[in-house]
């Protein structure tokens, strides 16, 4: 079947390590050439500044983001699905715009205008992700997220690598309620997490949105291993579906197959065998 590989679609996105919404939000934007990466540096010294970001209309990164995906539609020709570009939540957001230190401290100094400033950052994601979401056309009557996996409606990817800066309970008080906020205007919705950083799990599972998790392994840089992390999945599938991706090794997939359900669970393996 074209536009598809295994059992997953093939999908494009608009420079998929692009940090658009942060680029729309006013963050200068730096590539580095030899690394291949790209990334924003922060565009506020204080959370009441939201005057200081710029209007999405006539925003040039907001332009040429729809641009480049109306031009991933005009030329697919059923070889790939056109998808929702890399957008990073509300926590994400907030710390991209003040720099990690600043939005930590905002939570004790200014609570009011950080919370303005997360509501605001939403109210962004929201627009920009409907706004591209407008220019892809149906597929079956669904949509294709930016891993692959179709939902008959409406899908939406957010995550939320910022809260590794701060507790489940800081997380849940003053940024879990914007992101739910988000996934309400969607059909489905899953949020991105690393595998070193799942203490917010209890918190998503408490809420209906979103309404899938999606695991990033990254158990070369933390403590955790595959198996260690079995029981957090588990937990996760007894309420929601659940997405693991990343490297890992053939015994650490068969073990992960043989112990969690195969109901709501996608895994994406890069096999790494010594």
């Amino acid at each position: 079947m074209r536009g598809v590989v295994d059992d997953l679609f093939i999908i494009r996105a608009p420079v998929w390590k692009m940090p658009w919404v942060e680029a729309i939000l006013g963050c200068p934007v730096l590539f580095g050439a030899e690394a291949g990466s790209i990334w924003s540096q922060p565009h506020l010294d204080h959370p009441g500044q939201i005057d200081r970001i710029p209007r999405l209309e006539g925003n040039p990164w907001l332009e040429k983001l729809l641009e480049y995906t109306q031009a991933l539609v005009q030329e697919s020709r059923g070889e790939y699905q056109a998808a929702q570009s890399l957008m990073r939540g509300t926590i994400d957001l907030v710390a991209a715009l003040l720099g990690h230190y600043q939005m930590c401290a905002s939570l004790y100094d200014h609570p009011k205008e950080l919370r303005r400033l997360t509501e605001h950052c939403a109210d962004v994601f929201v627009k920009v992700a409907k706004a591209q979401q407008a220019l892809i056309p149906e597929f079956h009557g669904g949509r294709c997220s930016r891993f692959g996996v179709w939902v008959p409606g409406t899908v939406v990817v957010t995550q939320a690598d910022a809260s590794a800066a701060v507790s489940a309970r800081t997380y849940e008080e003053f940024f879990l309620p914007y992101e739910v906020e988000i996934c309400k205007q969607f059909d489905f919705s899953a949020v991105h997490l690393h595998s070193g950083f799942l203490h917010t799990v209890d918190v998503f599972l408490k809420s209906e949105y979103p309404t899938a998790i999606q695991v990033a392994l990254d158990t070369g840089s933390t403590p955790f291993t595959v198996h260690d992390l079995i029981p957090t999945f588990l937990k996760v599938l007894d309420k929601k579906p659940l997405l693991v991706m990343g490297v890992m090794t053939s015994a650490e997939l068969e073990e992960l197959r043989e112990t969690l359900p195969a109901s709501g669970l996608y895994i994406s393996a890069l096999i790494k065998d010594e």
